[in-house]
C-alpha cells in the first residue's frame, strides 16, 4: 500500500519508492499542455474536413453550372416596353425564376385540381442580371417554364411575366411612374 505525506510545497512525496510527483500547478500545466496539443490535432482534422467538404460543394457548383449551360438551353429575348408599347428609355434590372405551380385549363375536368390540392409557390431563382436598353437575350434551361420579372432603372413600375416551355421570346409590360390612384365607386 502506498502512503502519502504532504509536504509544503504541496508536492506529493510517495513512502513506498521515494519518486515525487509534480505540484497541482505543474499537473495542471501539463493537463492544458496535453489538451491544447489534442486540440490542435482535432482543429487539423476539422480543417481537413472542411476542407473536404469545400471541395466537394464546389464540385456539385460546376456539375450544377455545366448541367444549365448544356445543351438543353435556348435563348430567351426579354422585351420591356410600357403600356403604349413603345421600348422603354434605358436599361432593367432582370430575375428569371423557375415555375413550379400547377397548370389548370379552365373548364377542363382534372383529379388533382388546385381548390384540391396544396399549390406550390417556391419558385427557385435561375438567373438574375442586369440589360443596358430595352432588350436583352438571356440563355435559359429548355425544360421548364419560367416567371421573367423586371425593374426598370428610372420612371417605370416593376412587373412580370410568364414564359412557357419552349417559347422564345416574352414582351413584360410595365407602367409609368407615378402610378395614377384609382377610384372605386
Amino acid at each position: 500500500m502506498t502512503k502519502s505525506v504532504q509536504t509544503r510545497s504541496h508536492c506529493s512525496i510517495h513512502a513506498d519508492n521515494g519518486d515525487t510527483t509534480h505540484s497541482r500547478r505543474e499537473r495542471l500545466k501539463m493537463k492544458i499542455a496535453k489538451d491544447s496539443s489534442c486540440f490542435a490535432a482535432r482543429s487539423e482534422n476539422i480543417t481537413g474536413s472542411c476542407r473536404m467538404i469545400m471541395q466537394t460543394l464546389v464540385a456539385l457548383t460546376i456539375l450544377v453550372a455545366c448541367m444549365l449551360t448544356g445543351n438543353s438551353s435556348f435563348a430567351l429575348t426579354v422585351n420591356v416596353v410600357d403600356g403604349n408599347n413603345n421600348p422603354i428609355a434605358g436599361g432593367f434590372r432582370w430575375q428569371i425564376e423557375q415555375d413550379t405551380t400547377k397548370v389548370t385549363v379552365p373548364g377542363a375536368k382534372v383529379a388533382d385540381s388546385v381548390s384540391l390540392t396544396i399549390n406550390r409557390s417556391y419558385c427557385p431563382v435561375v438567373t438574375n442580371g442586369h440589360a443596358t436598353n430595352a432588350s436583352t437575350v438571356i440563355p435559359v434551361p429548355s425544360s421548364d417554364r419560367y416567371v421573367v420579372s423586371v425593374l426598370p432603372d428610372a420612371g417605370y413600375t416593376l412587373s412580370a411575366a410568364t414564359v412557357t416551355n419552349g417559347q422564345s421570346t416574352v414582351t413584360v409590360t410595365v407602367n409609368t411612374t407615378p402610378v395614377p390612384t384609382a377610384q372605386v365607386t
